[in-house]
């Protein structure tokens, strides 16, 4: 009985992988005090820019500093 050869094939892989580079922080949900982490495109925003973030914790929708992580109205 003759066995079946297995073919070995290379696989090409890229020598350096260019992600996109992303920000992240953890917020506190107002509604349930839950730590929520959170990832965002890391570019350079403007200090008052908000992202508008469906929070998994309360399925809520918040605004969150894109540079501080900071929930609009809070301290």
């Amino acid at each position: 009985m003759q066995r079946g050869k297995i073919e070995l094939r290379q696989i090409a892989i890229p020598q350096k992988c260019h992600f996109p580079r992303m920000a992240h922080f953890v917020f506190k949900c107002p509604d349930t005090s839950s730590n929520v982490q959170h990832w965002t495109d890391d570019d350079d925003a403007p200090d008052d820019s908000y992202e508008a973030v469906t929070c998994p914790a309360c399925a809520k929708l918040h605004l969150i500093n894109r540079k501080t992580g900071k929930l609009l109205g809070e301290k």
